[in-house]
């Protein structure tokens, strides 16, 4: 192979991999995003389900109190979590459709 032809595979690769980072940095800015998402609706789903927590009697074990309301806060948060991780549901698929859109046209 001549000097030049070389120069041009060696440009080739570079420029393959230069591609290659750019594609796995765009995907992992997507996933982080997308993981943003999971995390906003397990918020506001954790809103939703906190009042029907709050009509469920103490166990007349604990007896109720701050430490049960915390630990139930973190229950329903950790269910939260795992729905929407399963992708079961979504608060308002229309609002993560517009997210969505909205990051991918300023990438």
């Amino acid at each position: 192979m001549s000097g030049q032809k070389i120069g041009i595979h060696i440009q080739q690769l570079q420029e393959s991999k230069y591609n290659v980072t750019k594609s796995h940095e765009s995907n992992l800015q997507q996933k982080k995003f997308k993981e943003s998402l999971d995390e906003l609706n397990a918020t506001l789903l954790t809103k939703l389900l906190e009042p029907i927590y709050e009509t469920i009697e103490p166990d007349p074990l604990t007896g109720g109190g701050f430490a049960e309301k915390t630990l139930n806060y973190f229950l329903i948060n950790e269910y939260s979590k795992k729905i929407t991780e399963n992708g079961k549901y979504q608060v308002d698929p229309n609002l993560n459709n517009q997210l969505m859109k909205k990051y991918n046209n300023e990438k």
